[in-house]
C-alpha cells in the first residue's frame, strides 16, 4: 500500500487488535521519501506508543538536532532501550529509501538492527539498553505516520 503524507490527515490508525499487542520481537520495513522535518521534530514511521503515559515501540527519524537519523526505542519499567543509528545523516530530503528495523524483543540495544537500503548501519554510542519488564502497550493503536 502506498500512502502520501501531504501534512493534512496524515496517519494510519490500525487500532489495537490483541495479535498486535505487547509482541515478542518484530521487523518493520517501509520505503520513505521525507520531504522535510515538518511540524515534527521526531516524525514517527510507526509505532505502539503513548506520549502520555509513556509507554510502547517506535520507528522514527530522529531530527531533533539537525541530524537526521534513523531511531528505535521500546519502553521498559526500569528504563528506555533507544537505538539511534550511527553517522549523520541516514535521509536526506526528497529521496526515497527502503528500511527495515528488526528486535528480538530483549532489552540489549545489541538485539536491535537498522537498515538503510539493504545495508545494516551501526548502532550509535548514544544507543542505550533498556532495563526491567516491558511495559504493556495493550492500550495503544498501532498508528502509521504522525498526527
Amino acid at each position: 500500500m502506498s500512502r502520501n503524507f501531504d501534512g493534512l490527515d496524515d496517519l494510519i490508525n490500525c487500532g489495537s487488535l490483541a495479535i498486535l499487542n505487547n509482541i515478542s520481537s518484530l521487523s518493520v520495513l517501509l520505503w520513505a521519501r521525507p520531504e522535510a522535518a515538518g511540524d515534527f521534530t521526531v516524525p514517527r514511521f510507526i509505532d505502539k506508543h503513548n506520549l502520555t503515559d509513556n509507554v510502547g515501540w517506535s520507528v522514527v527519524f530522529d531530527d531533533a538536532a539537525g541530524e537526521r537519523r534513523l531511531r528505535f526505542f521500546c519502553q521498559f519499567a526500569g528504563g528506555l532501550l533507544n537505538v539511534v543509528a550511527a553517522g549523520t545523516p541516514n535521509f536526506a530530503y526528497n529521496e526515497q529509501f527502503h528500511y527495515a528495523v528488526t528486535w528480538n524483543g530483549g532489552t540489549s540495544a545489541n538485539g536491535v538492527s537498522l537498515y538503510k537500503n539493504g545495508g545494516l548501519l551501526t548502532n550509535a554510542p548514544s544507543s542505550s539498553n533498556g532495563s526491567g519488564v516491558r511495559t504493556s502497550d495493550t492500550a495503544n493503536a498501532l498508528v502509521i505516520g504522525n498526527e
